[in-house]
């Protein structure tokens, strides 16, 4: 008997799944981190399914964190975002597939049955997705430095010039010229914009 572990903070995919799974496999259902995390622990794991949303959590944190501790090594996504930022981060940090909540479990039961099958496994709606990413929104984030990534979370975040600046030791001066540079590399007019997108990208939530 395999375990395939369930992340979702809703339990529709996990109800559809169970008509519709192999009988060698047992479905076993989170729907937070910590309930998942308990769950590896406590049972050998062939498998996990996580939502990108797990209430205000997020399913990469979880993953990693799987990951880390060597709990499961098919790790797959299935998520309502249609976002190619997503599927690209899910196929750069080594997980094994991204699906849409809207794909047929048909793919996705294939690929926990057999997750050698493909190097990534994701339906064609991702595929044709992907293929967008470089024109995609999502993509100019990671053309930012780590350095312009850090303030544009504590812009995002609400925090002065002057409070980045003591955080990370340097000047407001130095802040505003990141400030400006964010604002270009991103194609953004306005702070309302840079929040939008923080939230967008699930650097914040609000």
């Amino acid at each position: 008997m395999r375990n395939i572990l369930i992340v979702d903070d809703h339990k529709l995919i996990f109800s559809g799944l169970k008509g519709e799974i192999p009988e060698d496999f047992r479905l076993l259902y989170a729907a937070n981190s910590r309930e998942a995390l308990d769950l590896a622990c406590q049972n050998p794991l062939a498998a996990a399914i996580i939502d990108i949303t797990l209430g205000e959590e997020n399913g990469f944190d979880l993953a990693e964190e799987l990951k880390r501790e060597v709990l499961v090594s098919q790790l797959f996504f299935l998520s309502m975002h249609k976002t190619p930022y997503f599927v690209q981060k899910a196929i750069n940090e080594g997980y094994r597939g991204y699906f849409l909540k809207d794909d047929s479990l048909d793919l996705l039961i294939r690929a926990v049955s057999d997750p050698a099958g493909r190097k990534f496994w994701m339906s064609e709606e991702v595929e044709k997705m992907l293929n967008d990413y470089e024109d995609d929104e999502y993509s100019l984030y990671e053309n930012l430095t780590a350095r312009e990534q850090q303030i544009f979370r504590l812009l995002a975040e609400g925090v002065g010039y002057k409070e980045i600046a003591y955080k990370l030791n340097v000047s407001p001066k130095t802040v505003s010229v990141h400030r400006d540079n964010i604002m270009r590399k991103m194609k953004l007019d306005h702070q309302t914009e840079l929040i939008k997108q923080a939230v967008k990208l699930r650097i914040i939530t609000i």
